[in-house]
């Protein structure tokens, strides 16, 4: 799997939209996804105004989690000038909350009808529920589980149906892990639900 940072050295523009708000610092000291969001109240508010559904907000924090461990500068980097500073070259054109490639975060934007921000993790979540509900289609009912959706997501259509086969790659090592990941989180939040809807309620006003 391709390796996944933070540049050490932030440039002026990044310096300047973390401070206007697009890319918030993210708390992750927490033991569970209700700590975490209780932590992060912009992530709370994000994620409840993108669905109430425990089970979709589950999937979507594990999906941050395991693609870029919620830093919003993450890049796949494929070589370096001078590691972990200087990038050479990335493996790719995915970036950011959702390691989104630019091509998908196009259409996501043509979807949404709009201009969607790389940096807004509003925006992220919403990129990250649009792929998956898009790509259901791929997924045949016997076959509908985490494994196989978090397969999907990172590797595309294509690329799903030539690792869901396997049981020994990197991909497939991933998605069991994303699997486990999501399941607890849907559990702990179907028990916080109603704390959560209510903090968000009161930092709403």
């Amino acid at each position: 799997m391709s390796e996944i940072t933070t540049l050490r050295v932030i440039s002026i523009s990044t310096l300047i939209a973390s401070l206007s708000g697009c890319a918030p610092p993210t708390d992750n000291q927490a033991n569970n996804a209700c700590e975490f969001l209780s932590h992060n109240p912009y992530h709370l508010q994000s994620i409840v105004s993108v669905t109430n559904d425990p089970r979709t907000q589950a999937r979507i924090l594990a999906t941050i989690n395991i693609e870029s461990g919620h830093h919003a500068y993450a890049r796949p980097v494929d070589t370096w000038y001078l590691k972990p500073y200087i990038a050479k070259r990335y493996h790719s054109s995915s970036q950011g909350y959702a390691q989104s490639t630019d091509a998908t975060w196009r259409d996501a934007s043509r979807y949404y009808r709009r201009s969607m921000y790389r940096l807004s993790y509003y925006d992220n979540l919403l990129f990250i529920k649009w792929y998956y509900q898009t790509r259901l289609r791929y997924i045949s009912k016997t076959d509908m589980n985490e494994e196989n959706l978090y397969l999907i997501y990172h590797e595309g259509p294509s690329g799903y149906k030539r690792y869901k086969a396997r049981q020994k790659s990197v991909p497939v090592r991933t998605a069991k892990r994303f699997s486990s990941l999501s399941n607890t989180m849907t559990k702990e939040l179907v028990e916080c639900q109603s704390i959560l809807l209510w903090q968000n309620q009161w930092l709403s006003g």
